[in-house]
């Protein structure tokens, strides 16, 4: 239609302009007259890399048991995902990647309550674990030190209640101390600690792991006679696929993902990570990882928030500065729930948790600097992550997290699964968030910090592991992190069809081509791209429905075809998506093909003295649809 080929002109012109119309506050318009656009725009563009290595840090603790299966069926796809692009790549005249895959789990150790119920206590200048025989609440006293009549301060995470705020600790005053105490390295004032570092299996699915198996504290681990790090090469594509092979080394990667739920309650996910790459670097695994120049690519699964804090096998050995966890079973209310409130208590009770920030640090640190070498200390060129974890972020129109999704009044992760499965969001948020403690805050944290670095991250719930299609489809995103990807996610609705362009440009910002888009489902066997439903879980996914006139009505999500070899970018170069979006955000109701007034158009957009008749409007899109604002040329 015409009006696509003009409304598309004038954005181009007056892109520079902005002007805030009406009480639209907060959204930029371009004035054309008396009409407004809203241009929008999603670039994603490919590292100038072709190797990737990839760690799994799997959650093995028993509170994944009613996930592990539907884990272990799905991860195929992940695999499937990065075979089939590497077909499709040779098939097309590119190069294939190489990609390099290895996993690990979430346990260090287990911080338990000493087997005598012993507190620690600061006597003479050293810790001591001694016996109590009462405890009562009181307001505030120094950890460890003296309290009352003949007593010594303690603390323990509060009682649950039915209500909020969430958990944290509550000072205590003990009497009756045992004397024949036992001096040991603990944190004054908390449960002595006992570490468990090995497998029990009794009661649990054992996975990769046998009875008395040590915590792997980021090691590499894998079924028996397996290799730990599993390399699909370019050799295995070219000339042509290499069938046996690949099968072979997918189902040693569904065997190796397979590491049971007998692990640690105490999942240090982050923590692992940061071993397991410390190891990596140290040489451990010779020429199976790192590769210099690669991309690194870590994924997190799990179903609570990271629990890392220093003890035996971790990077601090500290066990004085252990999380003691009493309290496993709670899940979204234990000690380590608590931790993370005791910024709001008294400075005696400090953080034991590793800041956030170090492992943000630390795996930015990893990545050469741009125009420098990658090194021994800084392997990679590019990273990305992925976080599936027990709950998912929720997020405003411009993807900012405003919350989380909710908890129940244990403040147990809710399983929810996303609204849309190429957007990170979930259609229940607490207007309060009050799930923020019980949700996975500690990896959101890591999230958005890396978004923050312009990494390219996932974040999704391992709750859609219940659903084969749902973590199907998240771990399709995975691979996207890897290959050229299948989906690209917009800010915003496009207004229309013929007002949304995709192209590819290389790294000068020069166009390479313009892919082409299926109007309808006797195209996509030639066109690279189509609108298609967010959370439609197949791939490829057909095209959305299209309005009364037969085009395509729009969506926030852009399918990228790589089946048709019209729209595949190398590496290095971008995919960009340049579009007219919906005014105001969400569009208007009662859209029409021709030209006709909007009273809705007039309400939302209408400035003080002027535009405010429905005739100044015109809500053009699908018949009877949501349609965009324009200003009615007609009247």
């Amino acid at each position: 239609m015409q009006i696509g080929r003009t409304i598309a002109l004038v954005a181009i012109a007056t892109a520079g302009v902005t002007v805030v119309v009406g009480g639209c506050q907060g959204y930029n318009f371009n004035p054309v007259g008396s009409c407004i656009i809203q241009p929008g725009s999603k670039q994603v563009t490919l590292e100038d890399v072709t190797t990737a290595d990839i760690v799994f840090v799997v959650d093995d603790s028993a509170s994944m048991t009613s996930k592990q299966e539907a884990l272990a069926q799905n991860f195929n796809v992940f695999i499937n995902s990065l075979n089939q692009s590497n077909v499709d790549r040779v098939n097309h005249g590119l190069e294939p990647y190489d990609f390099h895959i290895a996993v690990t789990t979430s346990s260090i150790y287990w911080a338990n309550t000493n087997s005598q119920g012993s507190v620690c206590l600061l006597q003479s200048g050293q810790t001591e674990c001694c016996k109590v025989s009462s405890c009562s609440a009181v307001s505030s006293c120094t950890p460890g030190a003296a309290c009352g009549t003949n007593g010594v301060c303690t603390f323990a995470r509060s009682a649950i209640g039915t209500g909020y705020p969430p958990v944290t600790f509550e000072y205590q005053c003990c009497t009756g101390i045992v004397q024949d105490c036992q001096a040991q390295s603990c944190f004054p004032g908390d449960v002595c600690p006992s570490f468990t570092t090995t497998y029990t299996t009794t009661g649990c699915s054992t996975g990769v792991f046998q009875q008395g198996d040590a915590y792997p504290s980021g090691a590499f681990v894998a079924a028996p006679s397996n290799p730990k790090v599993l390399h699909f090469t370019k050799d295995l594509y070219t000339p042509q696929p290499n069938t046996a092979a690949i099968a072979a080394l997918t189902q040693q990667f569904e065997q190796n993902i397979q590491v049971g739920n007998c692990g640690s309650p105490q999942e240090q996910h982050l923590e692992a990570a940061r071993l397991a790459l410390q190891q990596v670097l140290a040489g451990k695994y010779g020429s199976d990882m790192p590769h210099l120049g690669a991309k690194l690519i870590v994924v997190w699964v799990g179903d609570e928030d990271d629990c890392s804090s220093p003890g035996p096998g971790a990077t601090n050995t500290d066990a004085g500065m252990s999380i003691v966890l009493l309290h496993s079973g709670d899940t979204g209310a234990d000690e380590c729930v608590a931790d993370k409130n005791v910024a709001a208590q008294n400075a005696n009770i400090p953080m034991r948790a590793f800041p956030v920030g170090d492992y943000e640090s630390y795996f930015a640190g990893l990545v050469a600097p741009s125009g420098q070498s990658p090194s021994s200390s800084q392997p990679y060129r590019a990273f990305s992550a992925a976080f599936i974890t027990g709950t998912v972020p929720c997020v405003n129109s411009q993807n900012v997290v405003v919350g989380y999704t909710a908890a129940d009044q244990y403040l147990t992760p809710q399983c929810v699964s996303s609204a849309a499965s190429y957007s990170v969001g979930s259609a229940s948020c607490p207007a309060d968030g009050q799930g923020i403690w019980a949700g996975a805050v500690r990896f959101s944290t890591l999230g958005n910090a890396f978004t923050g670095r312009g990494y390219s991250v996932v974040q999704d719930t391992v709750c859609d592991s219940i659903s084969t299609t749902g973590f199907g489809n998240v771990l399709s995103q995975i691979a996207n992190l890897v290959s050229a990807p299948s989906a690209l996610s917009l800010a915003s609705q496009p207004a229309a069809s013929e007002v949304t362009l995709i192209q590819i440009v290389d790294a000068s910002g020069y166009q390479v081509k313009i892919c082409p888009e299926a109007l309808s489902q006797s195209d996509t066997s030639t066109a690279g791209w189509w609108f298609m439903d967010c959370g439609t879980p197949t791939s490829p996914p057909p095209p959305v429905a299209t309005d009364g006139s037969g085009n395509p009505v729009t969506t926030a999500c852009i399918y990228i075809n790589h089946d048709s070899g019209t729209c595949e970018a190398s590496a290095g170069q971008t995919y960009s998506a340049e579009y007219l979006g919906q005014v105001p955000p969400g569009g208007c109701p009662n859209a029409t093909q021709i030209p006709a007034p909007s009273a809705a158009c007039a309400s939302a957009l209408g400035a003080s003295g002027s535009n405010q008749s429905a005739a100044d409007w015109w809500c053009y899109g699908a018949n009877g649809g949501n349609g965009t604002c324009v200003c009615n040329t007609a009247q």
